[in-house]
């Protein structure tokens, strides 16, 4: 599978700035941010060489569309075990730009640290995943606190009209010079 960046829905600075908190955790060994519909990774994480993530990804997507075309849950939220104490968590994320993404944490621990994993999981906000680059959304010291109200709107800045060198107005003599771009006008006898 192919690699790709989603410039409106994905974070520029990625899931290591948003999961910061569930990452630090020893038992966490990779994070993938996938796009359902396609099975592409959007974003990852492979913090101790958990396998190929590409994999994982294509699992994850696979999973959430099962989950919505049997079970009809829009938002299913899942738990593979994958033999021994390895444990992959699926959630669904609702993309802004269309079908739904998909958050696969893959887990190598008890049921216990699954459990732990999946409420650090539910703490971190849909909008901070799929939001883009954004410093409002951002998980400080260990826990998420999201404004109240919206962010507040930057003014626009008006242009400035153009003026000439030493601030006179321009004025014209004669016919204007034409473009660069554009042959000299032919003179007809």
């Amino acid at each position: 599978m192919a690699r790709h960046r989603h410039a409106v829905t994905v974070r520029a600075d990625g899931l290591v700035t948003v999961l910061g908190p569930l990452l630090r955790d020893s038992r966490v060994r990779a994070v993938a941010l996938v796009d359902v519909g396609s099975g592409m990774v959007l974003d990852g994480w492979d913090g101790r060489g958990s396998g190929d993530p590409e994999i994982v990804a294509a699992a994850a997507a696979e999973l959430v569309r099962v989950a919505v075309g049997l079970l009809g849950s829009a938002r299913p939220e899942l738990v593979v075990g994958l033999g021994g104490t390895w444990h992959q968590l699926v959630r669904a994320v609702p993309d802004p730009g269309g079908g739904p993404l998909a958050l696969s944490v893959l887990v190598d621990g008890p049921r216990s640290a699954v459990e732990r994993t999946r409420r650090r999981l539910r703490e971190v906000p849909d909008a901070a995943l799929a939001a883009g680059p954004s410093t409002s959304r951002r998980p400080i010291g260990g826990a998420w606190i999201l404004p109240a109200g919206p962010p507040p709107a930057l003014p626009h800045p008006r242009p400035a009209p153009p003026r000439a060198p030493g601030g006179a107005r321009p004025t014209f003599r004669g016919r204007p010079a034409p473009p660069a771009a554009l042959p000299p006008p032919s003179r007809d006898p």
